[in-house]
């Protein structure tokens, strides 16, 4: 008998329908999970560039002085 280090099942045997969220993403090839992981990157980074721009252009105004609301 041969020593394994995981005694676990290898997960990439398991069907998917009985894999976690993890399991399922280190099944991926691993030229597959670098492009998903550069294209989420990627979205967050313009979705930072774009809301930055979006603030210059579009200030947010000021809602300090214009509440209704009164405390005791």
């Amino acid at each position: 008998m041969a020593f394994s280090p995981n005694p676990r099942k290898d997960f990439r045997e398991l069907p998917v329908s009985e894999r976690s969220i993890w399991s399922s993403w280190a099944a991926l090839a691993p030229k597959t999970r670098l492009k998903v992981s550069l294209v989420v990157t990627g979205v967050a980074l313009a979705g930072i560039f774009i809301s930055d721009k979006l603030e210059q252009k579009l200030p947010a105004e000021d809602h300090a002085h214009t509440t209704t609301t009164k405390y005791p």
